[in-house]
C-alpha cells in the first residue's frame, strides 16, 4: 500500500502530524513556563482567551445555564451558551480540572492541522509538500497579525485559526471538518450513509457554536448540490434518503441548543450585539455589502482569483478540476453570505464576522491554488523524486515550527505582563488562605479566577456572565458603587461616553451592559440622535459594521444619574469579604473604603485589594 493510500485510509492517523503538533505545543509551553514561572491556573487565565466563555463551562458542568451569583437578584430565564463549542471542556474540566484546557489546546491543534493536511491531500499534493503545507497555513495567522494591507488589518486572519477558546481554536476545526466533508461530497458521484450523518452533525455544531461559518457551509453544500443537480437530473433521487438523514441529524442535534436559545433572557440579544432587522435596516446594510463588494480592492481580488480558478481549469496537467471547482464555491459562498442572512434573517449581531470571512477565505483559497500550482512545477521538473527531498520538506516543517514559536514568543514578551500575573498569583495564595465567602470587582479576569476557585457568591458579576436583565444589573451595578461611597458627580464621569483610539467605548458600561448601547451608522439605542455635537458625527461615520462601539444617548445617562439619586443602599446588603479594583481605574479613584472595616494590602501596585478585619488591628 502506497503512503498516499494509507494517509486516506487513516484519517486520524499521522506520525508526522503528531510529531507537528507536539513540538508547537511542547516549544510553545516551554517559552511560557520559562518567561513565567507561575501557577497553572495562571497560565490559564492569561494565556487563554477568551476569558468570557470560562464561565460556561462551569455552568454545563453544574447543568445550570442561569446561574445565581448574586444574592439578592434571581435570573429568570437562561444564558444562550453556544453549548457544542464547550461542552468537551466541561466533560474533561470535570475529569482533569485545569489540565484540561492543555489537553484540549493539544487536541484541537491536532484535529485543525490533520484536517487541513487532508484536505491538501485530496488535493493531490505530495506527502511531504502537503506536511510543510499545512504548517504554512497553520502559522499565517500569527504571521499576518498587525500588518495592514489596503486599509484591511490582517489581524482578522485570526479567524482561520488560533488558539482562542472557544473561537477560532474549536470552532475551526468543526468549519474545516465541514470543508473536508464537502470536498468528499463533491468528489464523490453519490452521498453514503456515514457522511450523510457526519454532514448532519457539523451543521449542528457550527449552527450552536459559530453561525457565520454555519451560513458559509451550507451556501457551499447548496452551490456543490445545485451543480450535481445540474450534472445529473436523477441524483436528487438516488440520494435523497442520505440528504434526508444529514437534515434529521442537524435538526435533532440543534434541539437542545434551539431550546436553550428560545428560553434565553430577551435582554442578553441586545446584550450581545443584536438586532431586529426591519426593512429599512436591511436595506442599509446590503448597500454596505455592495460598497464592499463593488470597491477597488475586492474587484481586482476577485477578478484576480477567478482568472486563477479558470486557468488553472484549462490546464490539462490539474486532474482535481472539482477541486478547483470546489475552493471557488467555498470564496463564493464567502461573498454570498451576508447578503442571504441578511434578507433571510429577523436579527443579526455582530455583522462584520461575515466580512471578515470573506477576506479570511480570499486568502484561504489564494494559498490552496498557490499550492496547487507550486506542487505542479515541482512536479513537473520531478523535483520530489530527488532522493532526499522529504527531508528537506520536514526540515523547513520544523523551520515553520519554530518560526511559530519565534513569533509567539515575541508576543509573550510585548505584552510585558510579569507584574500583574505576579499578583494574580499573590491573590490566589490570599484567596487559598483565608475563607473568603463574597468578592466584590469589576475585573471579569478576577471573577473567572474566584469561580475557578470554587467560590460562586458575589457581589457585583460581569453582565455576559449572567442571564439578569438590564434592570437588575444596572441597580446592583449602582448598589454596589453607593457601598464604595461614590457620589453622583463621580458615577457621571464613570458611565460618560469615552472615545479611543478608533471607537468609542467604556470598560464600566461595557460591564454592566455590553452592547447595548452599540452605536454606529446603523444604529443607536431607540434609534435616537440624543448626542453630543461630537459623538453625533462620528457616529455618521462610523461602519454599520462597527457593532463594538458603545455610545450612551444623553437620555439614558440622565436615567442612570436619576437612578442613582433614587436607589438607596441596601443595609442588608452583604459585605464583600474581599474587594478587587484595578489601580487608577475611575471606581478605584473616585472610591471611599471604610478603614474601620476594611485592611488594604500593599503588597499589590495593579490592583488595589482590600479585605474585611478579623480584628481592630490590620494585618
Amino acid at each position: 500500500m502506497s503512503l498516499k493510500e494509507k494517509i486516506g485510509n487513516n484519517f486520524l492517523l499521522d506520525a508526522n502530524i503528531l510529531v507537528s503538533t507536539i513540538l508547537i505545543f511542547s516549544i510553545k509551553w516551554f517559552l511560557i513556563h520559562i518567561y513565567n514561572q507561575d501557577t497553572l491556573l495562571n497560565k490559564i487565565l492569561f494565556d487563554y482567551s477568551d476569558l468570557y466563555y470560562f464561565p460556561f463551562i462551569l455552568n454545563i458542568l453544574d447543568l445550570d445555564i442561569s446561574p445565581q451569583y448574586l444574592d439578592n437578584y434571581t435570573p429568570n430565564k437562561n444564558i444562550p451558551i453556544p453549548i457544542y463549542s464547550i461542552l468537551l471542556h466541561s466533560i474533561f474540566f470535570k475529569i482533569f480540572g485545569l489540565i484540561s484546557f492543555f489537553i484540549l489546546e493539544f487536541f484541537f491543534l491536532f484535529i485543525f492541522l490533520i484536517l487541513i493536511f487532508n484536505i491538501l491531500i485530496k488535493c493531490n499534493l505530495n506527502y511531504y509538500f502537503a506536511i510543510f503545507s499545512t504548517l504554512i497555513i497553520f502559522l499565517l495567522p500569527f504571521t499576518l497579525k498587525n500588518i495592514d494591507l489596503f486599509n484591511i488589518n490582517l489581524n482578522i486572519i485570526s479567524g482561520l485559526f488560533s488558539f482562542r477558546f472557544p473561537r477560532p481554536l474549536v470552532t475551526s476545526c468543526f468549519f474545516f471538518w465541514g470543508i473536508y466533508l464537502a470536498i468528499l461530497y463533491y468528489k464523490n458521484e453519490r452521498l453514503n450513509f456515514k457522511n450523510s450523518i457526519y454532514i448532519g452533525i457539523c451543521f449542528s455544531l457550527l449552527f450552536a457554536s459559530y453561525y457565520y461559518n454555519f451560513v458559509n457551509l451550507i451556501l457551499l453544500f447548496t452551490i456543490i448540490f445545485v451543480f450535481k443537480n445540474i450534472n445529473d437530473i436523477t441524483y436528487l433521487r438516488k440520494n435523497y434518503k442520505n440528504i434526508l438523514n444529514s437534515i434529521i441529524f442537524f435538526l435533532i442535534l440543534s434541539i437542545p441548543f434551539l431550546l436553550i436559545y428560545f428560553s434565553s433572557e430577551k435582554d442578553f440579544f441586545l446584550l450581545i450585539g443584536g438586532i431586529e432587522l426591519n426593512f429599512e435596516f436591511k436595506k442599509k446594510l446590503l448597500i454596505h455589502f455592495i460598497n464592499k463588494i463593488f470597491s477597488i480592492k475586492f474587484i481586482v481580488s476577485f477578478v484576480l482569483l477567478t482568472i486563477i480558478m479558470f486557468t488553472l481549469l484549462k490546464h490539462d496537467d490539474f486532474k482535481e478540476k472539482k477541486i478547483i471547482k470546489l475552493f471557488y464555491f467555498m470564496f463564493l459562498a464567502s461573498i454570498i453570505s451576508p447578503f442571504f442572512f441578511v434578507l433571510l434573517s429577523p436579527s443579526i449581531s455582530e455583522i462584520y464576522h461575515f466580512l471578515n470571512w470573506i477576506v479570511i477565505t480570499t486568502i484561504f483559497v489564494s494559498i490552496i491554488y498557490l499550492l496547487l500550482v507550486v506542487d505542479f512545477v515541482l512536479k513537473k521538473f520531478d523535483f520530489f523524486s530527488i532522493k532526499y527531498i522529504k527531508y528537506l520538506f520536514l526540515f523547513l516543517s520544523f523551520i515553520v515550527i519554530l518560526s511559530f514559536n519565534f513569533l509567539y514568543f515575541d508576543n509573550l514578551i510585548g505584552k510585558n505582563d510579569k507584574q500583574i500575573r505576579k499578583e494574580y498569583q499573590n491573590l490566589q495564595i490570599l484567596v487559598d488562605n483565608n475563607n473568603f465567602e463574597y468578592l466584590l470587582t469589576f475585573i471579569p479576569r478576577v471573577q473567572v479566577l474566584w469561580m475557578l476557585k470554587n467560590k460562586t457568591k458575589f457581589n457585583s458579576i460581569e453582565s455576559s456572565y449572567s442571564s439578569l436583565n438590564f434592570n437588575q444589573l444596572e441597580q446592583n451595578f449602582v448598589e454596589n458603587l453607593k457601598f464604595l461611597n461614590i457620589n453622583k458627580i463621580d458615577f457621571a464621569d464613570i458611565i460618560s461616553n469615552k472615545k479611543g483610539s478608533w471607537r468609542y467605548n467604556n470598560e464600566f458600561v461595557k460591564y454592566f451592559s455590553w452592547y447595548k448601547y452599540q452605536a454606529n451608522s446603523l444604529i443607536t439605542f431607540k434609534n435616537t440622535n440624543d448626542f453630543k455635537y461630537d459623538e453625533a458625527e462620528f457616529i455618521k461615520k462610523s461602519s454599520p459594521t462597527k457593532t463594538q462601539q458603545i455610545i450612551i444617548p444623553q437620555f439614558e445617562i440622565n436615567r442612570l444619574l436619576d437612578l442613582y439619586d433614587k436607589l438607596a443602599l441596601n443595609q442588608d446588603l452583604k459585605k464583600p469579604d474581599l474587594i478587587v479594583l484595578k489601580s487608577d481605574s475611575l471606581v478605584e479613584n473616585y472610591s471611599f473604603i471604610d478603614p474601620n472595616i476594611y485592611c488594604r494590602l500593599n503588597n499589590f501596585k495593579l490592583l488595589k485589594i482590600y479585605y474585611q478585619k478579623k480584628t481592630d488591628i490590620c494585618e
